[in-house]
C-alpha cells in the first residue's frame, strides 16, 4: 500500500492542480459578476487542494479588499462626508476624529488619510490661530496696534474663516484710524496752541476750521475752536478796553476830569466789573471834586482879598488846605495872601505913622515927628515913604 500510494501521490498531485485550474477560472468568473462571496467560498476549495497555489493567494487577497470595500464603503463615504460637514463649519478637531475612525476600518484608504492630514494641518492653524488673536487682543489692550494687527492678519492666514480674527482686525483697524485721527488733531491742535501763544488768531482759527472739516464733530476740536474764539473776543475787548483807559489818563493828566469821567462812565456800560476801570473813575471823580473845591476856594480867598479881608482868606486856604494838604494852587495862593496882608499891614503902619507925624508936625514938634519917623523907619526899612518923610 505504501508503494501504490507513492505511485498515485504524483498523478494526485497532477489531478489537484487540473482542478484548481478549472476552479481558478470559475473565480475570475464570478469576480467578474461580483459574486464574491461565491468566489471566495471557490477560492477555500482551491487553496485546499493547492495551499501554495500564488494565483489563488492573490485572488483571495483581491477578493477580500473587494468585500471589505464593498460592505465598509458606504460607512466611509458617510464619515467622510460628515467629516466635510463638520470642516465646513470650521470643527476640524471632530472632523479628525472622524476621519481617524473612517482609516480604523480601511487603512488603506488614500482619500481618508489624505483629507485626515489636511484637517489636521487645519486644526493645528485654526489652534495657532486662537493664540494669535489673544495675542493680538493683549497687543491691543496695551495700544501695541502695529504688533496687534500683525498678529491678527496671521491669524487670519492660519485661519481665513476664523470670525473672531476678521472681527479683531477690523477693531485694529478701527482703533488704528482712531489713533491716526487723534494724532492729527493732536498735532494741529499744539500748532494752534503755538499761534494762541503769539495771540495770531487767525491762523490759530484757520488751522482748528482745517481739523475741524476734515474730522468733523470732534469735541476736542470743537472746544479748542470755540475757546481760540473766546479769546479773540476776550483780546479785542481787553484792547477795547486798555485804548479808552490810555485816553482817559490823557484827560487827566491834561485835568480834563469832565471828558476822562464821561469817557471811563462809557466804558464801564462793557466793562463794569473791571476793577482798575472803577479805579481811575473814582480817581477822576475825586479829582474833578479836588479841582472844583480848590477853584471854590480860590474864587472865596480871591474875593475877600478884594475886600482886604485876608485873616479871612487865610482861614478859608487852610480849611481847604485841611481836605487837601500839600495841593500847590493853595499852598501858592496862600503864600501869596500872607505876603500881601503883610504889605497891607505894612502899608496901614505906615499910614498910620504919617498921620502921627503929621500931628506932631501940626503940635511943632518936629523932633519928635523926626524920632518917630527913625524908629519906624529901622521897623520898615523897605518903606520908602517913611525915608522920604523923615528927609523932608
Amino acid at each position: 500500500l505504501d508503494e501504490l500510494q507513492e505511485d498515485f501521490e504524483p498523478l494526485l498531485r497532477e489531478l489537484k492542480r487540473e482542478h484548481s485550474t478549472a476552479l481558478l477560472a470559475d473565480v475570475q468568473r464570478l469576480m467578474d459578476a461580483t459574486e464574491l462571496e461565491q468566489a471566495q467560498s471557490v477560492l477555500r476549495e482551491v487553496l485546499q487542494l493547492d495551499p501554495d497555489n500564488r494565483k489563488a493567494n492573490r485572488l483571495r487577497a483581491d477578493v477580500r479588499a473587494r468585500l471589505i470595500a464593498q460592505t465598509l464603503r458606504p460607512r466611509i463615504d458617510a464619515i467622510l462626508r460628515q467629516a466635510d460637514q463638520e470642516s465646513s463649519a470650521g470643527g476640524f478637531g471632530r472632523a479628525v476624529e472622524l476621519l481617524e475612525s473612517a482609516l480604523r476600518l480601511d487603512e488603506t484608504d488614500a482619500e481618508a488619510a489624505r483629507r485626515l492630514e489636511q484637517a489636521r494641518s487645519r486644526l493645528r492653524q485654526g489652534r495657532r490661530s486662537v493664540e494669535l488673536v489673544a495675542e493680538a487682543r493683549q497687543c491691543l489692550e496695551q495700544k501695541a496696534f502695529s504688533e496687534a494687527r500683525a498678529k491678527a492678519s496671521e491669524a487670519i492666514e492660519n485661519d481665513p474663516g476664523s470670525a473672531d480674527a476678521a472681527e479683531l482686525l477690523r477693531t485694529i483697524d478701527v482703533a488704528l484710524e482712531r489713533r491716526d485721527r487723534e494724532t492729527q488733531i493732536e498735532e494741529g491742535i499744539a500748532r494752534a496752541k503755538s499761534f494762541l501763544l503769539l495771540e495770531e488768531f487767525d491762523g490759530a482759527i484757520a488751522i482748528l476750521s482745517g481739523i475741524a472739516a476734515e474730522f468733523p464733530g470732534s469735541p476736542v476740536v470743537d472746544h479748542w475752536l470755540e475757546h481760540v474764539r473766546t479769546q479773540e473776543a476776550e483780546s479785542t475787548r481787553q484792547r477795547r478796553l486798555q485804548a479808552g483807559l490810555r485816553e482817559a489818563r490823557s484827560l487827566m493828566t491834561e485835568r480834563r476830569f469832565n471828558a476822562a469821567i464821561v469817557a471811563l462812565t462809557e466804558l464801564s456800560a462793557e466793562f463794569s466789573a473791571e476793577p482798575l476801570l472803577l479805579d481811575l473813575l473814582d480817581q477822576a471823580c475825586l479829582a474833578k471834586e479836588r479841582v472844583n473845591a480848590v477853584a471854590q476856594a480860590e474864587a472865596h480867598c480871591q474875593e475877600l482879598c478884594g475886600e482886604k479881608q485876608f485873616e479871612q482868606a487865610l482861614e478859608v486856604l487852610d480849611s481847604a488846605l485841611a481836605a487837601y494838604p500839600a495841593e500847590p494852587t493853595l499852598t501858592g495862593l496862600r503864600r501869596e495872601v500872607e505876603e500881601r496882608w503883610q504889605e497891607f499891614q505894612s502899608e496901614s503902619e505906615v499910614s498910620k505913622a504919617l498921620s502921627q507925624v503929621q500931628w506932631l508936625l501940626d503940635q511943632g514938634r518936629p523932633d519928635l515927628a523926626a524920632q518917630f519917623l527913625r524908629d519906624k523907619a529901622e521897623t520898615y526899612p523897605d518903606q520908602g515913604d517913611l525915608a522920604s518923610r523923615l528927609e523932608e
